[in-house]
């Protein structure tokens, strides 16, 4: 698994719309693009971290690599950039007053991200700053 989590400004949704554009000739080298059905991201799906539903994360990601393996691919791509500073979404809807609370909760979300992708999956995080 590539897990690409974009920062915004740093043609994130472009790679997004290439990577679902080309899924077919993508897929002729070992690729698997995975985002939903009808979208080019996992940002909903990545909304699910947010929301303590690591669960529906999990099972999002167990779905692609069965579709992965019928397809022959040995390299799975997931994009999304409300996998970076998960906390500041959060404040948006919690009153997390201080940067400690906003950390603490960031490391909180990561260790949901971690314990979402299986055990058995091999996971790269890609991700570019600006």
């Amino acid at each position: 698994l590539i897990l690409h989590i974009g920062t915004h400004k740093t043609g994130s949704t472009a790679l997004q719309h290439f990577l679902s554009a080309n899924g077919e000739e993508l897929s002729e080298y070992g690729f698997y693009y995975a985002s939903p059905a009808g979208e080019f991201n996992l940002n909903s799906i990545a909304n699910a971290i947010l929301l303590d539903r690591q669960d529906k994360f999990k099972y999002f990601l167990l779905e692609k690599l069965r579709k992965a393996e019928q397809n022959g691919a040995h390299t799975i791509i997931a994009s999304s950039e409300n996998l970076y500073a998960m906390a500041r979404y959060l404040t948006r809807f919690n009153a997390e007053k201080t940067s400690a609370m906003v950390l603490a909760k960031e490391r909180i979300l990561i260790e949901r991200l971690r314990a979402a992708v299986p055990a058995h999956v091999e996971c790269h995080v890609l991700c570019y700053v600006r």
